[in-house]
Protein backbone atom coordinates (compact mmCIF):
# COMPACT_ATOMS: atom_id res chain seq x y z
CA UNK A 1 0.00 0.00 0.00
CA UNK A 2 0.92 3.45 -0.28
CA UNK A 3 1.24 4.33 2.93
CA UNK A 4 3.20 1.32 3.38
CA UNK A 5 5.92 2.63 1.13
CA UNK A 6 5.93 5.65 3.10
CA UNK A 7 6.46 4.56 6.50
CA UNK A 8 7.31 1.15 6.59
CA UNK A 9 7.05 -1.49 9.38
CA UNK A 10 7.89 -1.39 13.37
CA UNK A 11 8.40 -4.74 14.77
CA UNK A 12 7.02 -6.78 12.53
CA UNK A 13 3.41 -4.80 12.78
CA UNK A 14 2.41 -2.96 9.52
CA UNK A 15 2.18 0.84 10.27
CA UNK A 16 -0.60 1.19 7.97
CA UNK A 17 -3.10 -0.38 10.65
CA UNK A 18 -2.58 2.38 13.19
CA UNK A 19 -5.44 4.26 13.85
CA UNK A 20 -5.33 7.86 12.94
CA UNK A 21 -6.76 10.38 15.28
CA UNK A 22 -9.31 12.61 13.60
CA UNK A 23 -10.51 14.55 16.68
CA UNK A 24 -7.87 15.97 19.84
CA UNK A 25 -9.37 15.90 23.01
CA UNK A 26 -6.94 18.59 25.00
CA UNK A 27 -4.57 17.87 27.11
CA UNK A 28 -4.05 14.58 28.89
CA UNK A 29 -4.73 16.81 32.29
CA UNK A 30 -4.33 20.19 34.14
CA UNK A 31 -0.98 19.61 35.37
CA UNK A 32 0.21 19.30 31.71
CA UNK A 33 -1.73 21.61 30.09
CA UNK A 34 -0.34 24.26 32.90
CA UNK A 35 3.43 23.08 33.02
CA UNK A 36 6.14 25.70 32.67
CA UNK A 37 6.58 24.79 29.12
CA UNK A 38 2.94 25.11 28.08
CA UNK A 39 2.59 28.24 29.99
CA UNK A 40 5.61 29.72 27.52
CA UNK A 41 4.87 28.27 24.39
CA UNK A 42 1.15 29.56 25.01
CA UNK A 43 2.58 33.30 25.60
CA UNK A 44 4.94 33.14 22.42
CA UNK A 45 2.11 32.12 20.27
CA UNK A 46 0.24 35.30 21.72
CA UNK A 47 -3.13 33.40 23.55
CA UNK A 48 -4.42 35.23 26.76
CA UNK A 49 -4.86 31.77 28.80
CA UNK A 50 -3.93 28.33 28.78
CA UNK A 51 -7.54 27.33 27.79
CA UNK A 52 -7.09 29.58 24.39
CA UNK A 53 -4.28 27.70 23.66
CA UNK A 54 -5.44 24.27 24.13
CA UNK A 55 -8.15 25.00 21.40
CA UNK A 56 -5.83 26.61 19.44
CA UNK A 57 -4.15 23.31 19.63
CA UNK A 58 -6.83 21.03 19.05
CA UNK A 59 -8.39 23.45 16.42
CA UNK A 60 -5.41 23.54 14.38
CA UNK A 61 -5.00 19.07 14.67
CA UNK A 62 -8.33 19.36 13.39
CA UNK A 63 -9.35 21.34 10.80
CA UNK A 64 -6.07 23.35 9.71
CA UNK A 65 -4.37 21.92 6.31
CA UNK A 66 -0.48 20.65 7.32
CA UNK A 67 1.96 18.15 7.07
CA UNK A 68 1.14 14.94 9.09
CA UNK A 69 3.58 12.75 10.49
CA UNK A 70 3.81 9.22 12.51
CA UNK A 71 6.69 8.86 14.63
CA UNK A 72 7.79 5.12 15.41
CA UNK A 73 9.56 6.21 18.46
CA UNK A 74 6.50 6.82 21.06
CA UNK A 75 4.16 6.25 18.55
CA UNK A 76 2.40 9.73 18.30
CA UNK A 77 1.49 11.59 15.63
CA UNK A 78 2.17 15.09 14.78
CA UNK A 79 1.26 18.10 12.28
CA UNK A 80 3.86 20.48 11.14
CA UNK A 81 2.60 23.57 8.92
CA UNK A 82 6.54 24.96 7.36
CA UNK A 83 4.50 28.33 6.18
CA UNK A 84 4.32 29.23 9.93
CA UNK A 85 6.09 26.84 11.66
CA UNK A 86 2.80 25.86 13.97
CA UNK A 87 3.87 22.31 15.42
CA UNK A 88 0.93 19.95 17.80
CA UNK A 89 1.79 16.58 18.89
CA UNK A 90 -0.95 14.21 20.06
CA UNK A 91 -0.90 10.70 20.92
CA UNK A 92 -2.73 7.76 19.20
CA UNK A 93 -6.22 8.54 21.44
CA UNK A 94 -6.13 11.98 19.92
CA UNK A 95 -4.57 13.56 23.23
CA UNK A 96 -2.38 16.54 22.90
CA UNK A 97 1.32 16.51 24.31
CA UNK A 98 2.47 20.21 22.90
CA UNK A 99 2.17 22.57 20.42
CA UNK A 100 4.20 25.62 19.97
CA UNK A 101 6.32 27.24 17.25
CA UNK A 102 9.33 25.52 15.58
CA UNK A 103 11.65 26.80 13.08
CA UNK A 104 12.45 24.22 10.11
CA UNK A 105 15.59 23.72 11.08
CA UNK A 106 14.38 22.78 14.64
CA UNK A 107 11.41 20.52 13.09
CA UNK A 108 13.76 19.04 10.39
CA UNK A 109 16.00 17.63 13.93
CA UNK A 110 13.05 16.86 16.01
CA UNK A 111 11.81 14.58 12.66
CA UNK A 112 14.67 12.68 13.08
CA UNK A 113 15.15 12.11 16.79
CA UNK A 114 11.39 11.11 17.03
CA UNK A 115 11.87 9.02 13.16
CA UNK A 116 8.68 11.07 12.35
CA UNK A 117 7.75 9.97 8.75
CA UNK A 118 5.37 11.55 6.34
CA UNK A 119 1.32 10.02 6.93
CA UNK A 120 -0.96 9.38 4.16
CA UNK A 121 -4.09 9.40 5.13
Amino acid sequence: SRRLKEIGIKDGKALNEIKFPEKAYGFSNKKLKNSPDHIRHAKEMGYKNQNEYEKAAIEFWENYNAEIFYGTKRNRFAKYDYNTGRFVVVDKDGTIRTFYILSQKQFEKIKKQEEFEKWIK
